[in-house]
């Protein structure tokens, strides 16, 4: 199966580019004698190890560029080197250390105790992209580490400077799942200038599963995206950073000597550089997420308990060019939460698992219909859910057998002023999955689902072929059809995405009509290592769908102005429409890494079409091209500098009738304005063509170590400024009250985006 570029590439630059071996002496600096027993460390690769009796050390396939070499022993002072590795060959570094002998009155020393099937090395079920935390801090076209924005470019699309959600292979946002150590999660998403609402210092991998995502992940139309957290250390570390959109901090570490640990992270947004003036049109308010995770050994196993929640509020003035502290504003919050409990195991040579949780997500709005009228909205979603499953699996053959069950109960509720509707279903969902090694380079894998609630029972299967000829060259082709029993009344083509990008649920298969949604797509990928530090992969898929929920062919608000299963006249029906789509693409990425230099760069062509009744409109995010990449320099071993593109052509975007303010968030202006309440009326959608997207970026990055309380801590600064050759970008367009023109309501200026600081220690 293809990798992504994003997830290739960066990998390639940090943790699988070419191969070479480090290895050295470590002797007394008085002396000269070779000391044993000292831990030497490539703390970026998480990878240690002990002196000989001779002093020697040893790292083979060592990854390409700068490294970070710690040096540890009791009696000597601690030290941290910087490495350039070559792409191949033999790095010799000898390092010496001074004395530094330490009191200690006494000293217990218990190693933690050893759970059944640690010692089996994992065998990660197939991912379309996956990226360490190290991988998302080095990608060349990330201002700050985001593990969403990770994930973009190829088949996986965001909009353009404001992005509101992930689009996979022609899917809406609405249509990506989103799980953190298993458990689901709703709504993780920020504006203002933050996209992600997981802290990427609490990140350990992120993953996306899309081609074919395994059964026992939640049923989700496009694919799911997976955040594994951090392991806690053995013992106290700490990350953070702030900037001018952000400031955050993780802890973690051990608790007791039970081999228990723990992690805690929180973070806060601000809308641009907190630093907006008083004037109406900018955009207010903050946002806020949290994560804490225990892991613990508990009955042969390791128990694990999650907390997860985020909060968003903002609100932005209702009519362009309002002015005063009293003018009327738009105001919108959303929050989230995820409380989750998991054991796993092993019973002889099959692998346990079991997870039990509640999800749950609220959004509010408040949005000014005209004049005279204003929309009261409050909406929610709650899940509650039991899964467990046996698996066994070969390391040595890859081979995977995996059963299990799902039974969840959700609730919905929708409401807008008095009118509401509160729904609530079961459902009961049974998995199977299944990999073998076929010979000759071929491998087959299967999976399956049957779910049981709302009407006829729901089978979604899967397939897919992998043949590895040789040369580097792997091929696959592969069926999937997915299933999904909640979709959102969120108007996805509304501007207002742009700072509510929550999604509105409601229950699909109920009294109301809303259709259960399905997705059948075929893809074939095609990926080649002609040579170290070089990857290029292919991928072609075409996909249908069916049962969608369609907000914007009924109405241009930014949600359903009418409840599910209730008819208002006055607003002209309930705001919503359902109808079927579909997406045929193609997308091209390759990434190449070295000791001094990685570039990415992705290449995706698609045609998507929305169709409800005899309305047919190409949504926002269905760009015909795309085009992205960036390259990561290290001029020396603390310096790194980045340049990025972004491209789009083929956009299509749908007139906003009425006046509009919108400033993009930048230091520059001082914030991000938005200003009115714009919606759609009869403009046709997707019918203005917006004109080529181009946007290049900038950053530099430097750090230093501090020896503080005898451990090593690193300090980062960072800059980075966007759009240098001040191009004209435009969002959408706004027609003139007066003469029916259309006037360019413009992108992100020449201008700084972000400054700031980061620490690990």
């Amino acid at each position: 199966m293809v990798s992504s570029l994003l997830g290739a590439g960066v990998l390639l630059c940090t943790l699988q580019a070419s191969q070479a071996t480090v290895t050295g002496r470590v002797s007394d600096r008085h002396s000269g004698l070779p000391v044993s027993g000292v831990v030497v460390t490539l703390t970026d690769l998480d990878r240690s190890s002990i002196t000989d009796a001779d002093g020697r050390y040893r790292f083979s396939e060592v990854p390409a560029g700068r490294q970070h070499i710690g040096v540890y022993h009791l009696s000597y002072t601690g030290r941290t080197l910087h490495a350039l590795v070559p792409a191949a060959g033999v790095l010799e570094i000898d390092i010496s250390l001074e004395r530094e002998p330490i009191r200690v009155d006494e000293l217990s020393v218990r190693s933690p105790p050893r759970l059944r099937g640690l010692e089996t090395p994992s065998v990660e079920d197939h991912a379309d992209r996956s990226l360490s935390l190290a991988a998302v801090r080095a990608h060349p076209t990330l201002a700050e580490p985001d593990v969403f924005g990770a994930l973009d470019g190829g088949h996986v699309a965001t909009d353009p400077e404001m992005p509101s959600g992930l689009h996979i292979h022609g899917g809406a946002g609405q249509h990506t799942g989103f799980v953190i150590d298993g458990f689901p999660v709703f709504n993780p998403y920020h504006s203002g200038g933050l996209f992600s609402a997981i802290n990427p210092d609490a990140v350990a991998e992120i993953s996306l599963f899309s081609t074919t995502p395994s059964a026992a992940l939640p049923d989700a139309l496009s694919g799911v995206v997976a955040a594994r957290t951090l392991e806690p250390g053995d013992r106290t570390g700490l990350r953070g950073g702030a900037s001018t959109t952000q400031a955050r901090v993780t802890v973690d570490g051990p608790l007791g000597t039970s081999g228990a640990g723990y992690v805690l992270g929180a973070r806060t947004g601000f809308p641009g550089p907190g630093l907006s003036p008083d004037e109406a049109s900018y955009v207010r308010g903050g946002s806020h997420d949290w994560l804490a995770k225990l892991r613990l050994p508990a009955a042969g196993g390791e128990l694990s308990l999650l907390g997860f929640g985020t909060r968003d509020g903002f609100s932005a003035a209702a009519t362009a060019g309002a002015e005063g502290p009293d003018a009327v504003r738009n105001l919108f919050e959303w929050q989230g939460g995820t409380l989750g409990v998991a054991w796993e195991g092993t019973a002889g040579s099959t692998g346990l698992e079991i997870r039990g949780w509640r999800a749950a997500t609220e959004a509010e709005a408040r949005w000014t219909l005209d004049p005279e009228t204003t929309a009261n909205l409050e909406t929610d979603r709650r899940d509650l859910g039991f899964q467990a499953q046996a698996e066994r699996r070969d390391p040595l053959s890859g081979s995977l057998s995996r059963v299990g069950f799902r039974v969840e109960r959700r609730a919905t509720r929708y409401g807008l002023g008095a009118d509401e509707a509160d729904r609530s279903i079961g459902l009961g969902t049974a998995f199977l999955e299944g990999r073998r090694e076929l010979g000759a380079g071929l491998s087959l894998a299967l999976r399956g689902s049957v779910t049981a609630g709302v009407g006829p029972l729901r089978v979604a299967p899967g397939v897919r072929l992998g043949w590895i000829p040789g040369g580097g060259v792997t091929l696959s082709a592969s069926y999937a059809r997915q299933i999904q029993h909640a979709q959102s009344l969120r108007n996805e083509e509304s501007l207002v995405g742009a700072i509510f990008p929550a999604d509105l649920f409601v229950l699909a298969g109920g009294p109301d009509g809303v259709p259960v949604a399905t997705s059948d797509i075929v893809v074939v990928a095609a990926e080649a290592r002609p040579a170290d530090g070089l990857r290029v992969g292919v991928q072609g898929y075409a996909r249908d769908f069916s049962g969608l929920l369609l907000v914007a062919p009924a109405g241009g608000e930014p949600f359903a102005t009418g409840t599910p299963g209730f008819v208002d006249s006055s607003r002209g029906g309930p705001g919503f429409a359902f109808g079927d789509g579909s997406a045929r693409g193609l997308s091209v990425d390759l990434a190449a890494g070295g000791a001094r230099v990685g570039v990415v760069a992705a290449y995706g062509i698609q045609r998507v079409l929305y169709r409800a009744g005899a309305i047919a409109y190409v949504p926002e995010h269905g760009a015909t091209h795309r085009l992205q990449g960036g390259v990561n320099m290290l001029p020396g071993s603390t310096w790194s500098l980045r340049a990025s593109i972004d491209a789009a052509f083929g956009r299509r975007v749908t007139a906003v009738p009425g006046a509009l303010e919108w400033e993009a968030c930048n230091l520059l202006d001082r914030g991000c304005e938005f200003g009115g309440s714009p919606h759609y009326g009869d403009a046709a959608l997707g019918s203005t063509r917006a004109p080529a997207y181009a946007r290049l970026d900038l950053g530099v990055r430097k750090h230093f170590h501090i020896r503080a309380g005898g451990r090593d801590a690193e300090l980062g600064l960072y800059a980075t400024v966007t759009n240098v050759f001040g191009r004209l970008n435009v969002l959408t367009y706004a027609i003139d009250g007066v003469d029916g023109n259309l006037v360019p309501i413009e992108m992100r200026s020449r201008a700084p985006l972000v400054l700031g600081v980061d620490c690990r220690f």
